[in-house]
């Protein structure tokens, strides 16, 4: 059985976390786990404190990367002005073509549930599963659009009036 976590996880950024001599050649293709939150943090809420202390490290990285490489005069108050230099000079990874959009989402740094593994040099990556939640989600709620457009129709008096005189539901209104 995987081994489960909450976990709070980034992409790893060469500039932003480095190597070590020990470092697998293969964690820059993988998410770094940076906090694991135990239940207690989870139902205390305690790990949002850990996001927004690392959302904000994650942006004073960026301004000094984007002041190192450009020299580029910004406004540190202005989060927009921060997006279109994003989007216009494409901040890029060496693997990821997408990365640009990935870190302008608003939820990039969040808590997942992730399957932890340990790289061969001794770093702990994860691998999101959250995605299937929100896909049992999608289906659940189509599912329940609908059951209840089958109890609304069921509710017509020609409905009842059918059941009444045949003893079941119509073929369209028999499944629920």
């Amino acid at each position: 059985m995987p081994n489960l976590t909450l976990a709070i996880c980034e992409l790893h950024i060469p500039d932003l976390h480095g190597y070590t001599n020990s470092s697998d050649k293969d964690i820059i293709n993988h998410y770094m786990i940076t906090n694991i939150v135990e239940l207690d943090d989870f139902y205390n809420e305690d790990y949002k404190v850990d996001i927004a202390i690392m959302n904000e490290c994650y942006l004073m990285w960026l301004y000094s990367y984007i002041d190192e490489v450009d020299n580029y005069n910004y406004d540190s108050d202005n989060e927009e002005e921060l997006d279109e230099y994003l989007v216009r000079n494409n901040i890029t990874h060496p693997n990821i073509r997408n990365y640009s959009n990935i870190i302008d989402d608003g939820k990039y740094i969040k808590l997942d549930i992730v399957e932890m593994h340990e790289l061969n040099g001794h770093e702990m990556v994860g691998f999101i599963k959250t995605f299937w939640l929100r896909i049992l989600q999608r289906k659940w709620k189509k599912i329940f659009k609908k059951r209840k457009e089958v109890i609304r129709k069921r509710k017509f008096l020609s409905s009842l009036k059918n059941r009444e005189i045949n003893g079941n539901w119509s073929n369209k209104l028999r499944s629920l």
